[in-house]
């Protein structure tokens, strides 16, 4: 790392915590309610709308059983993901869980209920849906359609070579509109929106690994191309976290290393005495 690259990385740090000094309250404050961006994003009219199947709320793994099991799996086969699947995976991730006045509560926290991250999708093969470029409407739970296409070549050459996106079933692009956090948390906004990008990923990995379904979290790829993908400016909006999702041989329903309980009581014994 350079000189520069280090400083840049301390700048950001040092920039984006409250100080005592600086924050007293410990917060920011909600700006001007009439400058307040939009919660929700849409595309205009006359943008095709494929509407959802209903996500199940009940049944299926365990909470404790996907936890237990769940590895980042990057080997697909090709076979598609079922229309259902992805479904259930959009609303696990991301979705409604919850309406109070104009409140959409989801199943991911978000810092003041400020909902910054909108999510993408790029089919591959999904059961039902032709491949291409979606957006995912939250508030009608259905996808509108971008672009229709064969995008996989563009997506691996995008996250550096990596063969992760051979097969894939549907790739999740995660986008931060920073003005919504930033009109209340100003400084802090964007980290507070990787933050809650990392809730959405967990929520992902756990519902793909329930529904015996392959995921893989990933950070590195090169956003700019990544935004002219998605047809995103890059200011107000920009992609930030990727999730592939694809269909795998046989998820275990045991983990392949167990974990030696009486082994590790033993070790922190050891240390402690």
């Amino acid at each position: 790392m350079s000189w520069l690259e280090e400083r840049i990385a301390e700048l950001y740090h040092e920039m984006t915590r409250w100080r005592r000094d600086l924050h007293p309250e410990g917060r920011g404050g909600p700006g001007v309610l009439s400058e307040r961006p939009p919660f929700f994003k849409t595309y205009e009219n006359g943008t095709p709308v494929i509407s959802l199947p209903r996500p199940a709320f009940t049944g299926g793994m365990s909470l404790w059983q996907s936890l237990h099991i769940r590895r980042s799996r990057r080997r697909y086969i090709p076979e598609p993901v079922s229309l259902e699947n992805l479904s259930q995976l959009l609303w696990a991730a991301y979705g409604v869980t919850a309406t109070k006045g104009e409140n959409f509560y989801r199943s991911a926290p978000s810092a003041g209920a400020r909902y910054p991250i909108e999510t993408y999708v790029v089919v591959n093969n999904v059961d039902g849906l032709t491949a291409g470029i979606y957006h995912y409407e939250v508030r009608g739970h259905r996808l509108e359609q971008l672009k229709v296409g064969d995008f996989s070549a563009e997506l691996r050459s995008i996250g550096l070579g990596r063969p992760v996106f051979q097969n894939v079933g549907a790739v999740f692009v995660l986008t931060a509109v920073i003005g919504r956090t930033r009109w209340r948390y100003r400084e802090i906004a964007t980290w507070a929106v990787y933050i809650e990008g990392g809730h959405i990923m967990q929520n992902l990995c756990l519902a793909a690994t329930a529904l015996k379904l392959g995921s893989c979290p990933i950070g590195a790829f090169f956003g700019d191309e990544m935004d002219n993908l998605l047809g995103l400016e890059g200011k107000e909006e920009w992609a930030f976290y990727v999730g592939t999702v694809g269909r795998v041989r046989e998820i275990a329903q045991e983990p392949e290393e167990w974990l030696d309980w009486e082994l590790l009581d033993g070790e922190i014994k050891a240390r402690g005495s």
